[in-house]
Order: structure tokens, then C-alpha cells, then sequence
């Protein structure tokens, strides 16, 4: 939570007036006069193409959307920051998302649901001039979509059993019997694909010597792993990965990675 005074004292003045007004307008809509969540959506159509809405707590799946549109140098975007439990209940939500997920995305009339799809649509039209988006060959831009989805699914899907079992002390998914050994295992062989990924060739970033949207999932997630000391488990401790280490150490030089991962407070 430290790192976010940091981060905003690195940025101009007017950059850094813009986030704390939006931190201010999120507080805001959580609730209304009465003390009853907002019972509508706040940002309605009609909206300009280029007007860009995420709506969402912090949690790990809206936090890499938010670090990808900061890499894109995005100055405007409209937050609805309220809780899943929150929006899947509202009927205005479900009918801009039938899943009852976040994110969910907004760019004028586009509505998209899928985080990593989110990520790539946010890199390929907003950040191609930051080469965010690898599309200088048919298996560059495959190697980078491999990489959001093992993210997204192998190291999350590991992850998140342990996370929930240790820091959130409920069992997930909600109702499951606890498992810790099994799942403790499959995080450790999942950060050791991505381990030794980077350690092969001295890589320094996932597709190589460039930051790409290749990064983004995979660092969230390998982020919350090190920001929980590996659970307390020796298997998981951030000795084991000296390279991921590494990789997270040069991220953190990112502004948008300061502001939006280590100033998110999704991993706790």
C-alpha cells in the first residue's frame, strides 16, 4: 500500500489530481443518500467511441485491465468501483453482463466481459504505439496470447484456492473442501513454468527483450504470490523464483504497474 504515495509523487500534478479525484468519485458511488448501492447504471449510453468504462473492485482480474490502460497512456477512464457480490445483483448489470463478472468493459457502444480480452483490445488499439501489442508476426502475437491464457488460467486457477484459504480464510470455490497440499502443488508447478520460462535465454521480459501485454496476467498473478511471502509455504517462497524475482523488480520501475499492482491492494 506504501508504494502508491510514491507513485502518485512521481507523476505531474495534474495526473496525480486526476486519481485522487477518481478515488474520491469511486468512494462516492458505493453508496447514496440513503446508505442503498447505486440501483442504476452510472454510465448509461449514449457514449463516444473512445469513452472508456471499467466497472469492478480492484480484484486481480480488473487490476491488469487498469495496468494495461495506464500502459496506454489512457488519461480518462471511468470506474464503477463496486464489489461483484454488489453488481451481480443489480438487473442493470446482468444486462451489460449476463455472467455477473468483472470487469466489465465499456468503450463507447463495445462491451466486453473476458479480463485477458480486454487486456489485448486495450494493447491493439490504445497501445501499439508502446509496442504493447506483438503482432510483428503470426507467433509472436500466438506466444503472447499462450501466455495471457496460462496466466489467466493454470497459475490464477492454482492460486486462487491458496490465496482465499490463507489470506481470505474461506475455502474457494465457496463451498469446496480444503485441500492445501494438492493445491499448494499445482501453484508451485505453475510458477516454475513461468520460472524457468524467464530464466531460459536470460529473458527479461515473457516474449523476450520488450514489455508486452505478454506480461500483464502473469505478473499480477506472480505479483500477489511475492506481496503474500508464498503463503508461508517454503515451496512458494519468492527464493525459489529468483528470476520472476527479477522480472518483478524491473516491472516495478513501471508507473502504471506502481499505481495500478503495488497501489492496487487486490492482493490482500
Amino acid at each position: 500500500a506504501s508504494a502508491l504515495p510514491d507513485a502518485l509523487r512521481s507523476l505531474s500534478d495534474e495526473r496525480a489530481a486526476e486519481l485522487r479525484m477518481a478515488a474520491r468519485f469511486a468512494k462516492r458511488q458505493r453508496q447514496d443518500g440513503s446508505g442503498s448501492l447505486w440501483h442504476e447504471d452510472p454510465f448509461a449510453p449514449p457514449a463516444a467511441d473512445g469513452t472508456l468504462s471499467v466497472y469492478g473492485t480492484a480484484t486481480s482480474r480488473v487490476v491488469k485491465v487498469l495496468w494495461a490502460a495506464g500502459e496506454c497512456g489512457i488519461p480518462d477512464l471511468r470506474r464503477c468501483n463496486l464489489p461483484p457480490s454488489d453488481l451481480k445483483a443489480e438487473p442493470w448489470y446482468l444486462a451489460l453482463n449476463p455472467k455477473g463478472t468483472v470487469p466489465t468493459f465499456r468503450d463507447g457502444p463495445l462491451v466486453l466481459n473476458e479480463s485477458n480480452t480486454i487486456v489485448a483490445y486495450l494493447c491493439q488499439r490504445y497501445g501499439k504505439e508502446a509496442a504493447l501489442y506483438p503482432d510483428a508476426s503470426p507467433a509472436s502475437l500466438a506466444l503472447a496470447w499462450q501466455w495471457l491464457e496460462f496466466a489467466g488460467s493454470t497459475i490464477a486457477g492454482a492460486q486462487a484456492p491458496v490465496f482465499f484459504a490463507v489470506v481470505r480464510k474461506k475455502p474457494f470455490p465457496a463451498g469446496s473442501a480444503p485441500k492445501t497440499a494438492e493445491d499448494v502443488s499445482a501453484l508451485a508447478t505453475a510458477m516454475h513454468v513461468l520460472e524457468d520460462h524467464l530464466e531460459a535465454e536470460g529473458r527479461m521480459y515473457v516474449l523476450g527483450e520488450s514489455f508486452t501485454m505478454a506480461d500483464i496476467t502473469a505478473a499480477v498473478q506472480a505479483y500477489r504470490l511475492f506481496a503474500n511471502t508464498g503463503y508461508g509455504f517454503p515451496e512458494l517462497h519468492p527464493d525459489r523464483f529468483p528470476a520472476i524475482g527479477a522480472w518483478l523488480k524491473r516491472l516495478g520501475t513501471r508507473t502504471a504497474f506502481q499505481v495500478h499492482v503495488q497501489g492496487g491492494m487486490y492482493s490482500k
